[in-house]
């Protein structure tokens, strides 16, 4: 199966990983532009803590995001 950023890989491979820390990057990248109004790289030269924060906002939603189609289809089922 190809997913939009290419081939699937198991877990665990470097490949993975790199997609792992590219989708967090990117993810702390909108929270950045959501809700400072700036990529995250300029409000990581005007206040690296703040730009910490959306890394661990992003880190956070990542695994909560990736949960979601998990829980909805287990929902769905036990609906019925």
């Amino acid at each position: 199966m190809t997913t939009q950023h290419g081939p699937d890989v198991d877990p665990g491979t470097d490949s993975d990983a790199l997609s792992r820390t590219d989708s967090i990057e990117r993810l702390a990248d909108q929270l950045s532009r959501s809700y400072d109004f700036l990529p995250l790289t300029e409000v990581a030269k005007d206040d690296s803590g703040r730009a910490q924060e959306h890394h661990d906002a992003a880190h956070e939603l990542r695994g909560w995001l990736r949960r979601l189609p998990k829980e909805e289809d287990k929902a769905a089922f036990q609906r019925g």
